[in-house]
């Protein structure tokens, strides 16, 4: 019974149906302890078919140990199920970041919260460039794995407050509360720097770069992720047109 507790007590991400099971089971391993203990140490009676009070609610915990730890388990059960399906239904189940539904929802609570604030708010639509032509180079499985490590690198340069999601296909966007014009504009050359910069585990030899369309607004309550959309979109656009491998704003 230890090590379960200790696994459940040690786990950061533990819940609080996890907390409350490692707690019943603590309860039993502390009474099963001290039962050992005071058996050796004392001259009490502890065999099992002693009427010994302590052997009473020895049984009774016992009984709470069992009833506690099977029904705790089918609804750990229960709640892995359903953070499985809440992941699905809210992330990309390749790339493991936002979905274009839940990105748009997200992204409207934030621009309605910045609206109040009359803060800026920043939008990046990202594409990757040629991206075809890592699919007929290397093929679908090597293209799906440009993706991972794409949306890998980038997740691992945003804050915490920024949403991240996948659009469709190679494109990205990427929405950042409270960043103006300049500064979304640097995150965004900071990102495409990064993605020029990394090379695949194993496959060194293959390179990809990243156009980015910037669009900054101060929203209003009539503001939606539609509009930060066609702007970056436009944006993007531009980017592609003059080159690719770059940031362009509106």
């Amino acid at each position: 019974m230890a090590f379960p507790v200790y696994s459940l007590f040690t786990d950061k991400q533990a819940s609080l149906l996890q907390r409350l099971i490692a707690a019943s089971f603590s309860l039993t391993v502390l009474m099963l302890l001290f039962r050992g203990v005071t058996s050796v140490t004392s001259g009490l009676d502890l065999s099992l078919s002693s009427s010994n009070p302590f052997n009473s609610w020895l049984y009774v915990v016992l009984y709470l140990y069992m009833v506690t730890g099977s029904m705790g388990f089918i609804l750990l059960d229960k709640e892995r199920m359903d953070a499985e399906l809440v992941k699905a239904a809210t992330l990309d189940g390749l790339t493991n970041v936002l979905n274009r539904q839940t990105f748009e929802k997200r992204s409207a609570e934030s621009i309605s919260l910045f609206a109040g604030r009359q803060e800026p708010v920043s939008c990046l639509l990202l594409d990757i460039d040629d991206f075809k032509r890592v699919n007929d180079q290397h093929g679908h499985l090597m293209g799906d794995a440009v993706l991972r490590g794409f949306a890998s690198t980038i997740r691992s340069m945003l804050r915490d407050d920024d949403l991240f999601g996948r659009y469709g296909g190679e494109e990205f966007s990427i929405l950042l509360p409270g960043a103006d014009k300049n500064q979304g504009l640097a995150i965004a050359e900071r990102l495409r720097a990064a993605v020029e910069a990394q090379k695949m585990e194993g496959h060194k030899e293959i390179r990809y770069t990243v156009s980015i369309g910037v669009s900054t607004l101060i929203p209003d309550r009539e503001t939606t992720i539609d509009q930060f959309y066609r702007l970056s979109d436009k944006a993007l656009y531009l980017a592609k047109s003059r080159g690719k491998n770059r940031v362009q704003a509106v």
